[in-house]
């Protein structure tokens, strides 16, 4: 059953202008309209989860508590619409079994609870009033869908397939799919549901490769990325698919490791890391226009990357790193922040979101 919990009760950490020397009297009440990043730490072993918010500076104005376990997942990038930003809550690493998605209003910080009754969800995606995730249990995934409105779900099961994403798109779900290997080959679909969950129809994108993990729509596209190919080695590409004539177009880029997606100013910025052997760190610029790329190579991981007021913005371990966007090629950070810890007991870092979709 849906619950809302008013966290405005909860009030918002108080922030000192100074470390040494600070007086309460110095001490500031934060607003929300301050938020530019958020960043998700949690533990998996504990009920004990929070966002740290951080202004444009990388200043950090304040955090919200969340009374759950293993919030967010490092392959996703947490989802935010107009001004809500939706979580899962996994619940304890050896059980994962919270049935739950969180909704957090970004201007109040008040929360909603959406009961699911599945266990072990990661993606999610939203549309109208219906919050879709995916899981996969035993060999059998499942697309689930909770009406926002009067609390009642529907699922539908996919057996001998795994579902790694979700995204939705012009009244459409989208549903990334990897098959069985067949002679030492994976095959990928592109499945299309419409509210209802019914299957309109799939998209082979083999060729792309699989497990697909980000994705992000743009007018009709759907771009995405694959964590490898289909003989398991890892992509140089990005899918493009378009989703009025059901075409698809793949973007060869000269790194490897194609990871995060980001659209601005006419071109598509791609991250690229291995989060699995927690290497590289690198970014391919791809004019969609010209067709032109750019390639540029840091010092730091990737793990997430955001675009926010011409600023990109790059989660590193336990560090945040904020480069111009407009002056890439010089290589060298605005600023960059250590992330604090709350008690260097066993947490880690889920997820970073910027705040860039709240007017849309």
């Amino acid at each position: 059953m849906k619950k809302c919990r008013n966290v405005l009760l909860i009030i918002i950490s108080l922030y000192c202008m100074t470390v040494i020397g600070c007086d309460k009297e110095q001490e500031i009440k934060v607003s929300t309209d301050d938020i530019e990043v958020g960043v998700i730490e949690t533990k998996g072993n504990k009920e004990e989860s929070r966002i740290i918010f951080y202004d444009n500076k990388l200043n950090e104005i304040g955090v919200l508590p969340l009374e759950f376990a293993t919030v967010g997942d490092i392959f996703y990038t947490p989802l935010v619409l107009r001004d809500e930003l939706y979580i899962i809550p996994q619940g304890y690493a050896n059980k994962k079994d919270e049935e739950k998605v969180l909704e957090i209003n970004l201007t109040d910080l008040d929360i909603e609870e959406y009961s699911i009754e599945q266990i072990a969800m990661n993606s999610i995606a939203v549309a109208d009033n219906y919050i879709f995730t995916c899981n996969n249990l035993n060999g059998v995934s499942y697309i689930n869908r909770c009406n926002m409105n009067n609390e009642s779900t529907k699922t539908v099961e996919i057996p001998d397939v795994y579902v790694s994403n979700l995204i939705c798109e012009n009244d459409t779900l989208y549903a990334f799919v990897t098959k069985t290997p067949e002679n030492g080959i994976t095959p990928a679909f592109l499945y299309q549901y419409d509210e209802e969950l019914k299957l309109l129809g799939s998209i082979d994108i083999s060729e792309c490769g699989t497990n697909q993990y980000k994705a992000v729509g743009y007018k009709d596209y759907i771009f995405f990325t694959s964590l490898s190919d289909s003989t398991d080695n890892p992509t140089n590409t990005v899918g493009k698919f378009n989703t009025v004539t059901n075409s698809l177009e793949i973007i060869y880029l000269e790194q490897k490791h194609a990871l995060d997606l980001a659209i601005y100013d006419g071109c598509l910025y791609v991250s690229h890391y291995d989060l699995v052997q927690k290497v590289g760190g690198g970014m391919s610029v791809y004019d969609l226009e010209t067709k032109k790329i750019e390639n540029y190579h840091f010092e730091h991981g990737m793990e997430q990357m955001a675009i926010m007021n011409e600023k990109i913005y790059i989660l590193s371990d336990w560090k945040i790193y904020v480069y111009d966007i407009n002056n890439i090629s010089d290589m060298t950070p605005i600023r960059s922040i250590e992330v604090s810890s709350m008690d260097k007991e066993f947490s880690y870092l889920s997820g970073m979101f910027t705040v860039d979709n709240r007017l849309d």
